[in-house]
């Protein structure tokens, strides 16, 4: 559940909750977990070389692909295929 960073834009993968949830469920008795924390990067345009190189041996090792889409509806399309 959030409990905090409300003023920021959602990504993909992130749960999104109202600000008065926190407050609710400790006062119906539950309690913290776990933490997960959300970062924010920025990825250059060319990759290290010595990443993608990396990146290239284990794509051809474990036969893997990426996975390509335009937005959040193609990309939950192209999961539910796969699964």
């Amino acid at each position: 559940m959030l409990v905090e960073g409300f003023n920021e834009v959602a990504t993909l993968a992130t749960i999104y909750n109202f600000p008065y949830y926190p407050t609710h469920m400790e006062r119906l008795g539950y309690k913290k977990d776990i933490d997960w924390v959300e970062y924010e990067m920025t990825v250059t345009p060319e990759p290290d070389p010595t990443i993608a190189r990396i990146a290239d041996i284990a794509r051809r090792r474990y036969k893997l692909h990426l996975l390509e889409a335009r937005n959040k509806k193609e990309l939950v399309t192209i999961l539910t295929m796969s699964s």
